[in-house]
């Protein structure tokens, strides 16, 4: 009879946690694709709630000092596309950060990550990008996320965007 309690307990507490991580949803992702003279720009905006921030890409301090930092993966391939450079952000002067006592670089309110590529082969294609990200306000840092994008190589139609928990 405890072990069936103790069972029971431990979903509840589980499905009261999942429940309360759905609800806290701080940054709103979208994507846009932009035609320039050397291939194409993939834009990857976040729209942030106020009172939160988005943390950069760069990397302050040793690898597990600070906060977690925004980090992009793209299927690219030879015999699709390829990225040309690393996705690039706005240029924003660290700030210091007495929680993590590091310097950091932070977005709020809204931010565009641009990375550019050229496309090989479009015909049956996608593009598959994610964002691994996490966010903070002035009491509290969320558990990192990931944001996955597909678009069709031919149209630059945006064919999925869901949020992996």
């Amino acid at each position: 009879m405890r072990l069936n309690f103790l069972i029971l307990l431990s979903i509840l507490v589980t499905s009261f946690s999942l429940s309360a991580q759905e609800f806290i949803n701080p940054v709103q992702w979208s994507v846009s694709v932009e035609p320039t003279d050397q291939g194409h720009n993939l834009i990857m905006s976040a729209k942030i709630d106020q009172g939160w921030h988005l943390y950069s890409q760069t990397q302050f301090g040793d690898e597990f000092e600070g906060p977690i930092r925004t980090e992009f993966y793209y299927n690219a391939s030879d015999s699709t596309y390829v990225l040309q450079g690393p996705t690039q952000e706005p240029e924003v002067e660290p700030v210091y950060d007495p929680v993590f006592e590091l310097d950091v670089i932070y977005f709020e309110d809204e931010v565009s990550f641009v990375q550019p590529i050229k496309i090989i082969n479009a015909q049956g294609n996608i593009l598959t990008a994610e964002v691994y990200y996490s966010v903070c306000d002035a009491e509290k840092c969320l558990p990192p996320d990931t944001k996955t994008f597909t678009l069709n190589l031919a149209t630059m139609d945006l064919l999925q965007q869901e949020l992996v928990l």
